[in-house]
């Protein structure tokens, strides 16, 4: 349960997500209906790793979700076709398919191994991703950046409970944080994280296990603090470099 930053080896991702718009921020509350005819794109990072720090990645998506077509509203199904590309750091690219359903706002895509499902809800996308011959899974998140200036940061965190260390990824908005991070050690372990900015300020928590943190950013850095809620201190700084 910490949050963390990675350096070169952080997993992230550019994750862009071009869904429905009739539901909030692309997925409101998991319970809209609506076949919007215009389009937003989501921004965020992944953090995924297997039992090695080598394990990490790096790399960005884009994925679009077609609406519905004036002429079909009336048949349409809630769920929407939706392609993407995965480009992976140091090269090396993979096409990937799946749907986007606009009542649960589920998001589903794979390709070249890999598996993504996320979840779209009051302008926050996160979800799980994997990649099975790679031995390699995790977390990822994002916000909406159609009309919000979105930054993602990559570091690593240490954390004074057994000396634990990780890859940790922020999404950040004027106001919003979002983001997931995993121990080194722990892959299948990965956590969300979730706050607020203000003004160069973060405050953010780690979703169930009571770590919170503050940090602030400078420029395209960013570093701070958290606590467990043991009360063990630990801390992390990171880049929007170290995501590219």
């Amino acid at each position: 349960p910490n949050m963390s930053i990675v350096n070169g080896k952080a997993v992230t991702v550019l994750f862009s997500v071009v869904c429905l718009l009739g539901i909030q921020a692309c997925g409101g509350s998991s319970g809209g209906g609506s076949h919007p005819t215009t389009t937003a794109t989501f921004t965020g990072t992944i953090a995924g790793t297997n039992d090695t720090e080598a394990g990490t990645q790096t790399g960005t998506m884009d994925v679009t979700v077609k609406p519905a077509a004036a002429s079909e509203t009336a048949q349409i199904s809630s769920t929407m076709t939706s392609t993407g590309t995965l480009t992976l750091a140091g090269g090396g690219t993979v096409d990937l398919t799946g749907t986007y359903d606009s009542t649960t706002g589920g998001v589903n895509l794979t390709g070249g191994g890999y598996t993504f499902t996320a979840t779209l809800t009051d302008g926050v996308m996160d979800g799980t991703y994997g990649n099975t011959g790679l031995d390699t899974d995790g977390g990822f998140a994002g916000l909406d950046s159609t009309t919000d200036t979105v930054k993602t940061f990559c570091g690593t965190f240490i954390h004074g409970h057994h000396d634990s260390s990780g890859i940790f990824n922020l999404v950040v908005t004027a106001t919003t944080v979002s983001g997931s991070r995993i121990n080194y050690t722990s892959r299948h372990e990965y956590r969300t994280i979730s706050g607020t900015r203000t003004g160069d300020t973060i405050d953010a928590v780690v979703d169930d296990t009571g770590s919170r943190g503050t940090g602030t950013i400078v420029g395209d850095t960013i570093s701070g603090t958290f606590t467990n809620k043991e009360g063990t201190q630990g801390s992390f700084r990171g880049s929007v470099a170290d995501c590219i």
